[in-house]
C-alpha cells in the first residue's frame, strides 16, 4: 500500500504515514468500499424475470376469467419462479408467484365451469341457455 499524500510505501498495519503523517484509515476505506454500485448491481436476467412475473401476476388475475387464456398465469408463474433467484427483486418475484397462483386457480375454476356447462347445457339454470 502507498500513501496518497507522499507516495511512499507503507505497511498494512500503519495508521499514519511514517514519512508525512497523513492518516491512513481514510485511504484504506477508499480502497475497500463496502457498498459500491458495482458490488450491489446484479448481473443476469433474474431481476428482469422477477419484474415480468410480477406484472404478469396482476394481469393474470383478470385474464384468469377467460378460459382460453389460462396459459398466461402459467407463464407468469414460470417467470416469477425464475425471478426468485434475483437478490434485489426477490420480493417482487414472490409477489408474482402469489398473484400468478391466484390467476391459475381462477383459470382452473373457470375452465371447470366452462366444461361443466358445455357438457350439461340443461343444468345451467338459465345462466347459459
Amino acid at each position: 500500500m502507498f500513501c496518497k499524500n507522499c507516495g511512499k510505501e507503507l505497511n498494512l498495519n500503519d495508521k499514519f504515514c511514517a514519512f508525512c503523517g497523513t492518516p491512513l484509515e481514510q485511504q484504506v476505506q477508499e480502497l475497500n468500499p463496502t457498498n459500491t454500485a458495482a458490488s450491489t448491481s446484479e448481473k443476469g436476467p433474474f431481476k428482469v424475470f422477477a419484474i415480468i412475473g410480477f406484472v404478469m401476476g396482476f394481469i393474470s388475475i383478470f385474464l384468469g376469467f377467460v378460459p382460453y387464456l389460462c396459459i398466461f398465469p402459467l407463464s407468469g408463474l414460470a417467470a416469477s419462479i425464475v425471478g426468485v433467484f434475483s437478490k434485489s427483486r426477490r420480493g417482487k418475484a414472490i409477489a408474482g408467484i402469489v398473484l400468478n397462483s391466484i390467476g391459475c386457480i381462477i383459470s382452473a375454476v373457470m375452465i371447470y365451469l366452462y366444461i361443466y356447462y358445455a357438457l350439461n347445457p340443461g343444468e345451467s339454470g338459465g345462466l347459459f341457455s
